[in-house]
C-alpha cells in the first residue's frame, strides 16, 4: 500500500468469535498489561477470560465493544463506555491494533470512527 492510499476502515460490534484473533495481538506480558490494564488477569489471556471480560458487559447499556476491520479482516479492537450518569462523556478502553497493522494510522482512524459513533 502506498503512502497516499487509504484502505476503507469500518467498525462493527464485537462478536464472540473475534476473541480468538484479538488475544493473539500481544506477545509479551508487559505489552498485554499496557493494553488490558491488568483487568483481564495474567498473560497470556485465554479466549474464555477475554470473553468473560468483554461479552459479559454487552448487555450493559453503557458499554460498547467494537472491532475495526478492512478488506484483510480484523485490524483493531476497543470499547466505549459512559463512566457515569452523564451520557455526554465517554471513555475508550482496551484499545489495541493488530501488530502487523501498527504504524500505519489504523489506531487513530479507528478511534476517530469511535468518536463519530459516540
Amino acid at each position: 500500500m502506498g503512502t497516499k492510499e487509504k484502505v476503507m476502515l469500518r467498525l462493527r460490534p464485537f462478536r464472540s468469535p473475534d476473541a480468538k484473533t484479538i488475544i493473539t495481538w500481544t506477545s509479551e506480558p508487559e505489552e498485554f498489561y499496557k493494553w488490558s490494564a491488568g483487568i483481564m488477569g495474567d498473560y497470556p489471556v485465554s479466549e474464555k477470560i477475554f470473553l468473560e471480560n468483554v461479552s459479559a458487559r454487552v448487555d450493559n447499556t453503557r458499554y460498547f465493544p467494537f472491532v475495526a476491520f478492512d478488506e484483510s479482516g480484523l485490524v483493531g479492537f476497543f470499547s466505549v463506555r459512559t463512566p457515569g450518569e452523564d451520557d455526554r462523556k465517554v471513555r475508550f478502553g482496551f484499545v489495541i491494533v493488530d501488530p502487523m497493522k501498527r504504524g500505519h494510522g489504523y489506531g487513530s482512524r479507528m478511534l476517530r470512527l469511535g468518536l463519530k459513533y459516540a
